[in-house]
């Protein structure tokens, strides 16, 4: 009898932060050049669950366009990467982990990473943002 070997290396996982044009065109981009390689998974985190592309924002208040033709899901665009719909509350640099709040109730997940894009602009509504603490530039 021949025994399987089993490969227990984890996956290199990339995630990126943000669901704007930088987010979603990294995420869309390393999809696209890491799709052969099993060992990598890629995780996008956005506030939202879908892109906007806002510069046709104009065309949907004039009425020539639906709605629709500038709202895309983002699980649709990115087929092979895993859409976290949450807010990035902290980034822990030195143990490579990123917590995030999501959900109804805003449940705290942390999420490992072995490569980090931040692609998303700090909105300040607290005293501090996961971008200024990250850093060092915490207000005090």
């Amino acid at each position: 009898m021949i025994n399987a070997v089993t490969d227990n290396r984890r996956k290199h996982r990339i995630v990126v932060l943000g669901g704007g044009f930088g987010g979603v065109y990294a995420a869309i981009h390393l999809e696209k050049l890491l799709a052969r390689v099993e060992m990598v998974e890629i995780c996008l985190v956005s506030r939202d669950n879908f892109f906007l592309f806002t510069p046709m924002l104009h065309e949907i208040a004039a009425s020539d366009l639906e709605i629709t033709n500038i709202v895309n899901p983002l699980r649709k665009l990115l087929r092979k990467v895993e859409v976290l719909v949450g807010d990035v509350n902290e980034i822990d640099l030195p143990n490579k982990q990123v917590l995030i709040s999501h959900g109804y109730r805003n449940h705290s997940l942390r999420i490992d990473y072995d490569h980090l894009v931040i692609a998303f602009y700090p909105i300040h509504t607290k005293k501090d943002s996961a971008a200024d603490t990250a850093c060092g530039n915490a207000a005090g």
